[in-house]
C-alpha cells in the first residue's frame, strides 16, 4: 500500500443564521515542541517550537453557505516523505530537541447574521499524523463548535409587551467542522481495512489513475500470440507507455485489461475482490487467456488500431 494520506476537512454551517461566508486555509505542518510550556496562569497555550516548518496546501474562499450545507476541502499527505524530512531536519540540527509533530491544520473563518447582528467565527482544527516503524495512524483535535445569541425586534399592532416586543434569542451554531481521513496506508489497528476492502481500493485507485491510458473497445482473438499475464493494472499501463500502446479494457462481468504490441499479448484480469464479489464464494481471478476477448457491450470509444 502507498503510504500517502488522503482525507477531506469538513465545514458545516447550521443553526438559524442567513447564509456564510469565509475562508478555509489548509497547511501541513512540521515541528519539535516543548510539550513542559504549554500553559500559562493556569490557561493552556500553545506549547513553544524548537523548529517549525510550515506548507501551504490549500486556501479555499467561501461565498455561500447556506445553513445546514457542507464544503469539503480535500487534501493528501505523502507520510513517508513528510518523516524523512523531520530526520533530515533533525541531523541538520545535529539533535532531536523536543517532541516531533506531524500535522495537516486548518484554519477557518466564517461570518454569518442574525437579526441584523454579524457574527464571526474563527477556529483551528488539527489532524496529526504519528509514524512508527512503517506505520502510521491518526487522530484530530477539533475546537468545540461555538454558539451565538442575537435579539431580534418584532413589531406588532399595539399594546405589546416586553416579551412581544422582544422576540426570545435566535441561537445560531458557525462552523461545525469535522475531519474525513481515509486513505491508501500502511497502518495499525486504527482505520485497519480488510483484505477484499484493500484489494478493491488498490484497483479503484489503479483505474482512476490510469484512466487517461485506458479506452474502452473491442480486443480480437489472440490468433497465436503470446500471452504475457502480469499482477497489476499498473504493471501493464507500464507495458502501454514503454511500447506506445493503449490499454484496451473490456467492460464485461469479467473485465480485463489488454495491450497488444506486435505478436505479443499482454493481459491483467482483476481479481473477484477488486470488482466487488464475494471471495469467499467466487474465487479471484489471476490470469488466464480465452479464445476470443471480444466485448459484448462497449460503451466508450476504442482506438482506431488496436495491434
Amino acid at each position: 500500500m502507498s503510504p500517502e494520506l488522503t482525507g477531506e476537512y469538513l465545514v458545516t454551517h447550521r443553526g438559524d443564521a442567513e447564509t456564510a461566508s469565509g475562508t478555509v486555509d489548509l497547511r501541513l505542518v512540521l515541528e519539535a515542541i516543548d510539550e513542559s510550556g504549554g500553559s500559562d496562569q493556569g490557561e493552556t497555550t500553545e506549547p513553544p517550537a524548537y523548529w517549525r516548518e510550515t506548507r501551504p496546501i490549500d486556501s479555499v474562499s467561501i461565498d455561500s453557505l447556506e445553513p445546514g450545507e457542507t464544503r469539503r476541502v480535500s487534501f493528501d499527505a505523502d507520510v513517508a516523505e513528510l518523516n524523512e524530512r523531520v530526520t533530515a531536519i533533525e541531523d541538520a540540527l545535529g539533535a532531536s530537541p523536543g517532541t516531533t509533530r506531524i500535522a495537516v491544520v486548518a484554519e477557518t473563518t466564517l461570518e454569518a447574521s442574525v437579526a441584523d447582528d454579524r457574527f464571526v467565527d474563527t477556529r483551528t482544527d488539527r489532524l496529526a499524523l504519528e509514524p512508527s516503524q512503517g506505520t502510521y495512524s491518526v487522530s484530530s483535535s477539533l475546537t468545540e463548535s461555538q454558539t451565538y445569541e442575537a435579539t431580534e425586534t418584532i413589531e406588532v399592532p399595539a399594546g405589546p409587551t416586553p416579551l412581544q416586543q422582544y422576540g426570545g434569542p435566535v441561537l445560531i451554531i458557525v462552523g461545525v467542522v469535522g475531519m474525513v481521513a481515509t486513505g491508501s496506508a500502511w497502518r495499525e489497528d486504527t482505520l485497519a481495512l480488510t483484505d477484499p476492502e484493500r484489494v478493491r481500493l488498490e484497483y479503484s485507485q489503479a483505474r482512476s489513475d490510469l484512466d487517461k491510458w485506458i479506452s474502452v473497445g473491442t480486443v480480437p482473438p489472440r490468433e497465436g500470440r503470446t500471452i504475457v499475464e502480469l499482477s497489476s493494472l499498473r504493471d501493464l499501463a507500464n507495458v502501454a507507455i514503454d511500447s506506445d500502446r493503449r490499454v484496451i479494457e473490456r467492460p464485461d462481468a469479467t473485465p480485463r485489461f489488454v495491450v497488444l504490441d506486435d505478436d505479443v499479448r499482454y493481459i491483467y484480469d482483476p481479481p473477484a475482490a477488486a470488482r466487488g464479489e464475494d471471495t469467499d464464494d467466487s474465487p479471484a481471478v489471476t490470469g488466464g487467456t480465452t479464445p476470443d476477448d471480444r466485448t459484448r457491450d462497449p460503451s466508450r470509444n476504442a482506438p482506431p488500431d488496436a495491434e
